[in-house]
């Protein structure tokens, strides 16, 4: 598993095609020296095996079934490709969920500056649009972006300065391609609210809670507790969550009610952001429970399974 943020980048040393018609790739990066044969490595977003590496340099094997539905097998010696590495297990997921199973490859159809940032809109398979929604995530040759808008043809993206410089994405023009891997899960309804103030019972459990005041354009939702994806105003990640919506459980009689445990997240005051999630998966229907501590458990395993949930997206 892989989050879309590109630390590494790599350049294509050698290509040899072998009598089959797979290609073998020889990539020289400074990530070589703590690879071992059989490891993962992610290059501009496929997953690929490493089969053999020195200090300097290793090299992957490309099946047909790469060749045919990606954009490595047009790479070419000294080609820069962006490298990501697998998460290790507790790490923060800085970008998104990203698999490396890259679903096709995309056109940049036009290029647009915004100040110091460049919007590229890029024109996917049009089976993959449904995978597509705005504020959702999509991976684009590796890279984690966030999704700006859709359109019946195309999606637009928001590049800055950090991402353009630090992968390969800087070097596109309009007319190339790129491989892409689309969230399965944004096709899910996004809601959106301001965070208002509330008891913090999540935080003082290491879970930041949003209680959220939703806006009237936002759509009814289903009662229970789900797992949910999160995004802040303003802050491109998309954090996890565990959303409850109904009556508060310590409170018979309450009037219903908004708030999300965010995963991960750091800790701070979110009074007055601007938040928008989606409800992915539910969890339990809405409990009251006889105790405070019997309160903490249930938000403790909310959390452990709305985790769980999310880190299965394939």
């Amino acid at each position: 598993m892989f989050t879309g943020i590109i630390r590494n980048t790599g350049t294509l040393s050698s290509v040899a095609k072998e009598a089959s018609g797979a290609v073998l790739l020889e990539i020289a990066t400074e990530l070589s020296a703590s690879m071992h044969e059989g490891d993962s490595v992610a290059v501009n977003g496929v997953c690929l095996t490493v089969l053999e590496h020195t200090d300097t340099a290793w090299t992957a094997r490309l099946m047909q079934e790469t060749l045919n539905k990606t954009t490595l097998g047009n790479l070419r010696v000294n080609q820069k490709v962006n490298l990501e590495l697998p998460v290790a297990s507790g790490e923060r997921l800085h970008g998104h969920i990203v698999q490396g199973h890259v679903d096709g490859v995309c056109e940049i159809s036009a290029i647009t500056l915004a100040g110091d940032d460049r919007i590229f809109t890029l024109k996917p398979p049009k089976e993959l649009l449904k995978n597509i929604s705005a504020k959702g995530s999509v991976a684009l040759g590796g890279v984690s972006l966030t999704v700006v808008d859709v359109f019946p043809d195309s999606f637009t993206v928001s590049l800055m300065p950090y991402t353009l410089s630090h992968t390969t994405l800087g070097q596109h023009n309009i007319g190339d391609k790129v491989n892409i891997e689309t969230d399965k899960h944004t096709q899910a309804l996004w809601h959106t609210g301001i965070v208002q103030k509330g008891d913090q019972r999540g935080t003082s459990l290491g879970f930041p809670t949003a209680n959220i005041t939703l806006e009237d354009s936002s759509g009814a939702l289903q009662e229970g507790v789900f797992a949910a994806r999160a995004m802040i105003a303003g802050n491109p990640t998309l954090y996890a969550g565990a959303l409850h919506v109904g009556p508060r459980p310590t409170f018979p009689g309450a009037s219903s009610s908004v708030e999300i445990h965010l995963i991960n997240f750091p800790i701070r005051d979110l009074y007055g952001e601007k938040i928008s999630f989606a409800v992915i998966e539910k969890i339990r229907d809405i409990e009251k429970f006889n105790s405070e501590e019997d309160l903490v458990q249930a938000i403790r395993q909310d959390v452990q399974k709305a985790t769980e949930i999310l880190s299965k997206i394939s």
